[in-house]
């Protein structure tokens, strides 16, 4: 019996951290100003996360006082560049249904910001002007049956976490001039362009933290365990 309890709770334990190895998770900070923002240094973040080999989840987010992502009549509201072969399919997940946001495919996309000559994909948002943006979260999926990764196969980072080295295979890239996303943005007043430079790996657990209901199994089981211990220990000094 005590054999059977312990091997019961050790299985409870096997079932909480089965699976529990996480997703890639990467995340660039867009801390690069292009306009007249009244904020400095860290604008929001694009996170990026390896849903599975064939799908990446990307996440737009801003900072206040940055409330809209907008189109400025100057650029597409988000870029970024992807190597892939075949092409991928995008999808926006969240405003459900888009919204006001529009996958504009791959191809050259002219008038970037901060000196580019042109990004591989475009989401376009909005009328013109700071009164037609869109509030973040922008969030979309990045699709490819051949299999796609956020940096390559192969990818170097340093002991911080940044990328270093892109690999091989369908990824991102980022432009000759090291910016990875662009993000045409408005503070309610003022518009501009903000955009990442660095990416890094986000350290993740091997394990998941067991739910509380879990917990309470594996309690009730090592409790278990030991008051049988406890009887077996008593009947033996009366034996």
């Amino acid at each position: 019996m005590l054999k059977t309890l312990l091997l019961g709770a050790a299985a409870a334990a096997s079932l909480t951290f089965a699976g529990a190895a996480s997703a890639a998770t990467y995340v660039s900070t867009l801390a690069h100003n292009d306009g007249n923002l009244s904020v400095d240094g860290n604008f929001g973040a694009v996170t990026i996360v390896e849903e599975d080999a064939n799908n990446i989840l990307v996440t737009v987010m801003l900072n206040a006082p940055l409330t809209l992502i907008v189109d400025t009549g100057k650029h597409n509201a988000f870029t970024f560049n992807l190597v892939d072969s075949p092409n991928s399919t995008v999808t926006i997940v969240e405003p459900v249904g888009g919204g006001s946001f529009t996958y504009a495919g791959e191809g050259a996309h002219s008038n970037p910001p901060f000196g580019n000559n042109a990004w591989t994909n475009a989401i376009e948002c909005c009328g013109r002007g700071s009164s037609n943006g869109e509030p973040p979260p922008l969030v979309f999926r990045i699709t490819n049956l051949s299999g796609i990764t956020f940096a390559g196969v192969g990818a170097t980072f340093d002991s911080d976490g940044k990328l270093l080295t892109t690999g091989t295979g369908n990824r991102f890239a980022s432009t000759s001039a090291g910016w990875w996303f662009a993000v045409d943005t408005s503070d309610g007043s003022n518009t501009g362009a903000v955009a990442a430079r660095d990416a890094f790996l986000v350290p993740t657990t091997t394990g998941a933290i067991p739910e509380p209901g879990t917990w309470a199994l594996m309690i009730l089981g090592f409790g278990g365990a030991g008051a049988m211990l406890r009887r077996r220990r008593a009947a033996s000094a009366f034996a």
